[in-house]
């Protein structure tokens, strides 16, 4: 979360607007913050007109509409994460594969996952940080 000013308590979060949605944005209004909706590419400028005083992103989307040049404060150790990251497959597809086949793509899911996280704290998060 980036904001323009440090929020050192939870009290801190009362009142503070923050583009926030889905389950992040519910999550932060249990301690007080207003949620707003907004399109990510209206972010920048809510942000930098004090629309809104805090984002809530991933960090790669911080990154790609510009908020950690703008906001004066920002966690390190809270990543709210996203509203959704799905992983899609065709069913037909799968389900025609053979079983000896079908066994490849749920056999390299940890391989995967395992990669992705490694890959996106390289190139995301060591990049993005104070």
């Amino acid at each position: 979360m980036v904001s323009v000013a440090p929020s050192q308590t939870l009290a801190d979060c009362k009142g503070l607007s923050v583009r926030a949605t889905g389950g992040i944005g519910a999550a932060l209004k249990t301690i007080g913050a207003v949620p707003t909706s907004m399109s990510a590419s209206e972010v920048r400028q809510a942000l930098d007109s004090c629309v809104v005083k805090a984002v809530a992103f991933a960090p790669h989307a911080h990154m790609s509409f510009g908020t950690v040049e703008t906001g004066k404060w920002w966690t390190t150790n809270l990543n709210p994460g996203t509203v959704n990251c799905p992983v899609v497959a065709n069913t037909d597809a799968l389900k025609s594969l053979s079983a000896a086949h079908r066994g490849a793509p749920f056999g390299s899911i940890d391989e995967a996952l395992d990669r992705y996280i490694a890959s996106y704290n390289d190139k995301t998060m060591d990049r993005w940080g104070p």
